[in-house]
């Protein structure tokens, strides 16, 4: 997949858990600007989620992966919530999270809230990233479907 350095970074952010609103602050042009760029790396990468998105950074990118700045390698997942942390890396909803496991709806976003606070995460992309650069998910590669660009 060949990205342009804009979308390198743009790609950066957003496996860094950055918000469209966010990515248009920090690189300085519109909010809609950076939701286009976010649509354009999907389509380019044959994806359909942001979360996605983050693995892919981690794929394309594994030297990143080297560099987790002091981050735990204690993994706080119960065995469910593990679970449940793999299918948001690849790209499932929490109503698809719970038909998977055979789980209410509630129950799959119960596990995902006990994720977002053991990790302090204000978001599932920041979660998946302190996932995958703490090792919690091992190779991102698998994470994605074998047809992403």
């Amino acid at each position: 997949m060949n990205l342009t350095r804009r979308e390198t970074g743009v790609l950066s952010l957003i496996a860094q858990g950055m918000t469209d609103r966010e990515i248009a602050r920090q690189l300085e042009f519109s909010f809609s600007t950076a939701r286009k760029y976010r649509e354009n790396l999907l389509a380019k990468s044959g994806l359909k989620k942001s979360s996605q998105l983050v693995v892919k950074y981690f794929v394309l990118f594994p030297d990143a992966l080297k560099q987790n700045g002091g981050l735990a390698h204690i993994d706080p997942c119960s065995p469910r919530e593990r679970e449940v942390l793999n299918l948001l890396a690849s790209g499932l909803s929490d109503k698809q999270i719970a038909r998977a496991l055979g789980i209410s709806n509630e129950t799959a976003r119960k596990h995902r809230r006990h994720l977002l606070n053991k990790t302090a995460s204000p978001n599932v992309l920041t979660l998946l990233c302190i996932a995958l650069m703490s090792g919690w998910l091992g190779d991102p590669a698998r994470l994605l479907p074998v047809n992403a660009g």
